[in-house]
């Protein structure tokens, strides 16, 4: 092989290592920069998670003072300002965890209610309910929601714990995001016997009425 031969060859071996070196660098840039939005959104998601935690530990403290036979004063301005608490954390709560398969139902409804909730929106929903019938309730009914509300909010942590699961950020591997996806599928099995206890001590769950949530039809 002549000198020029050589160095076309060479020239071309250069080129291509090149371009394999290259196309590493960018897949890891893309690497990086994916767990660097999703480290983010996470962080975003803990401090929507800590308001929500804020306003179940205020419902709560309102279910310990009806419990205890106290009528708080003002307790009709506390109870409104605290369910439109969390009908806000569940607006901006959507922001985090869209709906399943928006092409499937509510066509009519704006992009961001269609489809089926995510259960930590359920949870969320299910503490507004509950904070629109605070003044209703009797002792023994507010020592029943407030059991109810503390399953609620186990509910809600595991949800977000799901959310934040670091195997979640192996975005590169489809086995691992199939696993994330069916292990939010089984968490909506938990929100419908919470809904029905809540039915059963006397309280209509507004927010269920219409749909089963989260692909769980109710039994």
């Amino acid at each position: 092989m002549e000198t020029p031969d050589l160095i076309a060859f060479a020239s071309a071996g250069v080129a291509v290592l090149s371009l394999i070196a290259n196309g590493m660098v960018v897949r890891r840039q893309l690497r990086l920069q994916t767990e660097e939005i999703r480290a983010a959104i996470d962080a975003e998601t803990s401090r929507w998670c800590a308001d929500v935690l804020q306003a179940f530990e205020a419902a709560s403290t309102r279910l310990d003072e009806i419990a205890a036979g106290h009528a708080a004063s003002a307790s009709g301005a506390r109870t409104a300002a605290l369910a439109e608490r969390f009908s806000t954390l569940a607006d901006i709560g959507r922001l985090y965890f869209p709906n399943f398969e928006p092409e499937s139902r509510g066509g009519e409804k704006p992009a961001a209610f269609r489809g089926d909730r995510q259960p930590a929106i359920d949870a969320v929903l299910f503490a507004y309910d509950v904070a629109c019938n605070l003044d209703a309730l009797t002792p023994e009914q507010a020592r029943e929601a407030l059991k109810l509300l503390f399953d609620t909010r186990r509910l809600l942590i595991s949800e977000v714990l799901i959310a934040r699961d670091p195997r979640r950020l192996e975005v590169l591997n489809p086995k691992a995001e199939k696993t994330y996806r069916e292990a939010v599928k089984d968490e909506t099995r938990q929100i419908w016997p919470l809904v029905r206890r809540l039915e059963e001590i006397g309280v209509t769950p507004r927010a269920f009425n219409e749909h089963a949530s989260s692909r769980v039809k109710r039994a």
